[in-house]
């Protein structure tokens, strides 16, 4: 949350930071991206070859053996979550998120995960405020 805070108010940050910044313009766009995409962890955009030559998802869960394949596994392993009605079932983020932090733990929960999102969401409307105002300004301005 410390670093959260540090993207959206520290004036002299120059490089975006990931997730947050591609999370913060889906909300600014309404327009839901998947966590496993922006983490490069989507199999079907991006895979990682281990030294074996065997493809996985990403580095970080080399040798985790997976239930589905390659080409299905974000789809597949969304729809199980869901199925069993765990915090996903509910979850109003589990269109951006779809289970990223579930796996390979499905017990994780989630509740840290949620504050940051619902600070994304806050900050990307308190942008649209401020910009809104911003062209009302202008427009009197011009008048």
């Amino acid at each position: 949350m410390r670093v959260l805070d540090l993207y959206l108010h520290r004036t002299t940050l120059r490089q975006p930071i990931e997730f947050f910044q591609t999370t913060l313009l889906s909300f600014y766009r309404h327009e839901p991206i998947s966590l496993w995409s922006v983490a490069e962890e989507d199999p079907n955009q991006v895979r990682y070859v281990t030294d074996k030559g065997e493809e996985t998802i990403s580095k970080r869960f080399a040798g985790t053996p997976l239930d589905y394949q390659l080409d299905e596994f974000v789809e597949r392993f969304g729809e199980q979550l869901l199925f069993q009605g765990n915090e996903c079932h509910e979850c109003e983020f589990f269109n951006r998120c779809g289970g990223y932090f579930k796996w390979p733990d499905a017990s994780y929960r989630c509740d840290g995960v949620k504050k940051l999102f619902r600070k994304l969401q806050s900050a990307a409307e308190e942008v649209k405020q401020d910009l809104a105002v911003y062209e009302q300004s202008r427009v009197e301005a011009l008048s």
